[in-house]
């Protein structure tokens, strides 16, 4: 199960703009490992819905 802290790290990255990969988002919400440094962003549109199963653990 996704912890409220899991998702306030995961949401927090996110507020601050950052390019995380699919990967990157996975540990953060299943291990709790630190947030990543971004050294480059690519802009494109996201589906978010598509992340619902990985925050299930799916």
């Amino acid at each position: 199960m996704v912890t409220d802290g899991q998702v306030r790290r995961l949401m927090a990255c996110i507020q601050r703009e950052k390019s995380l990969s699919v990967a990157a988002v996975s540990r953060i919400v299943h291990s709790g490992d630190p947030l990543p440094q971004v050294t480059a962003v690519t802009i494109a549109e996201v589906n978010l819905s598509s992340y619902d199963a990985l925050l299930v653990g799916a």
